[in-house]
């Protein structure tokens, strides 16, 4: 009896060693397995919530995509959306559990929207995706991204990429003009620079255009013609839309381009004395304002009405279509180095790289506020569609937005050296 007790109690400590050995080697396969269930919170890959959420949007649509999760009782998916001036989301849509992607078509441009992803089974409901934020509109953002060689296109709101061309270029002013389907740029080496057309997808179209030091560009929307500036041959070339040029005009270093899109009419600084010259191209003509001017630094032209607003180092000056003294602003910059004026409203904005700000203005000169939070800003480009003021951040590596009411938006950040902006409208 004893002995059959003893075997008996030797075969179950051994089956319960044996188990607890399973288990340890169960409980450490487990440990060491990657966790796949995509609604474990450990997952590397979704965090326990649909994941990878795309935003595509225009002017009166915006498209959502997500990751479809590989879930044996998933029923369904929930489209939520809310606006930015809301507390709640709503669910907009319940979708089949093989879709993943929506078009909300219920959308106006310039509104905040924001949107997450439900995935929702016979017996759970997962938590909602990280949010995605969107403002649809139909303008994109160009900018230049010089360190990596790179011309990127932004969406309307700036926050997310649509393309990146690899050009190997240093790009230093950007002209969109999707009228003609082109974007114009300068690209400055060392001892020259060139004048290149591209595509709106970002390919070069022949030809180049060869200059000593090209330092600005500015297009005519409707009729495609180009103006170039060329500041060591002392020189304004006029090209017609087919690429020929129209006229060569002796300027002394000029500094800008800018031209008034009623009738062609370019506007340029000569440099050597600060004297403000504007082009007429159907008669040649080339015309000077008398007002005395400080240090120029750039200006840009108010198409309604042909007037031109001229940044000294200082101070902002209104000039008439016909050079006359305007008015002037109150405000003093540490140095002001560019200025865009919004052709819808006649309002305007200037950089000043003396204290790294974005100051925005009335057209009469009035000072509206100041925007200071930036590192080194190179360029400034109003969308008139909206009002909105992009600057290029340079040492921030970013593109940041500030809207008329003086909101500012984080735009694109992965960038390298951002120098130049333009808006394609």
């Amino acid at each position: 009896m004893y002995s059959y007790v003893y075997k008996h109690q030797d075969r179950v400590v051994t089956a319960v060693v044996l188990i607890f050995s399973i288990c340890l080697l169960q409980l450490s396969g487990c440990s060491d397995r990657e966790r796949s269930n995509p609604l474990d919170p450990g997952n590397p890959l979704t965090g326990g919530k649909p994941s990878n959420v795309e935003i595509i949007a225009s002017s009166d649509s915006v498209r959502i995509t997500w990751d479809s999760m590989q879930l044996r009782d998933l029923t369904e998916y929930k489209v939520n959306r809310r606006m930015a001036t809301q507390s709640n989301f709503a669910t907009i849509a319940t979708l089949p559990k093989t879709t993943n992607s929506y078009t909300d078509k219920l959308v106006q441009a310039d509104r905040e929207y924001i949107y997450n992803i439900v995935a929702v089974g016979t017996t759970y409901e997962s938590p909602p995706s990280d949010s995605v934020r969107v403002s649809p509109g139909p303008t994109f953002t160009w900018v230049s991204d010089n360190n990596s060689g790179n011309i990127v296109k932004l969406s309307h709101d700036s926050r997310r990429q649509v393309l990146r061309k690899l050009r190997e270029i240093n790009i230093t002013e950007i002209e969109p003009n999707r009228t003609k389907g082109v974007v114009w740029v300068i690209d400055q080496q060392f001892q020259q620079g060139y004048v290149a057309r591209l595509s709106l997808s970002g390919d070069f179209i022949e030809p180049l255009y060869l200059f000593s030091q090209p330092v600005d560009i500015a297009v005519v929307r409707q009729t495609g013609d180009l103006w170039v500036a060329d500041s060591k041959d002392n020189i304004v070339v006029h090209y017609d839309a087919s690429g020929l040029e129209d006229g060569r005009y002796s300027i002394s270093q000029p500094r800008v381009v800018a031209v008034d899109q009623r009738n062609g009419t370019c506007w340029t600084i000569n440099s050597s004395d600060n004297s403000v010259v504007w082009i007429i191209p159907d008669s040649n003509r080339v015309r000077r304002s008398g007002v005395q001017l400080g240090e120029l630094r750039s200006l840009d032209v108010d198409s309604r009405s042909g007037a031109a607003w001229v940044i000294e180092r200082h101070r902002a000056i209104k000039l008439s279509e016909d050079g006359q003294y305007v008015t002037a602003t109150s405000s003093v910059f540490a140095d002001a180095s560019k200025i865009a004026v919004n052709n819808t409203t006649g309002e305007f904005w200037v950089l000043d790289s003396g204290n790294d700000s974005v100051s925005r203005f009335g057209e009469d000169g009035s000072l509206h506020f100041e925007v200071s939070d930036f590192s080194a800003p190179q360029d400034i480009a109003v969308n008139p569609t909206n009002g909105n003021c992009l600057v290029a951040d340079t040492n921030n590596n970013r593109v940041v937005r500030i809207s008329p009411r003086a909101q500012v938006f984080d735009g694109y950040a992965i960038l390298d050296n951002p120098s130049a902006v333009a808006v394609e409208y």
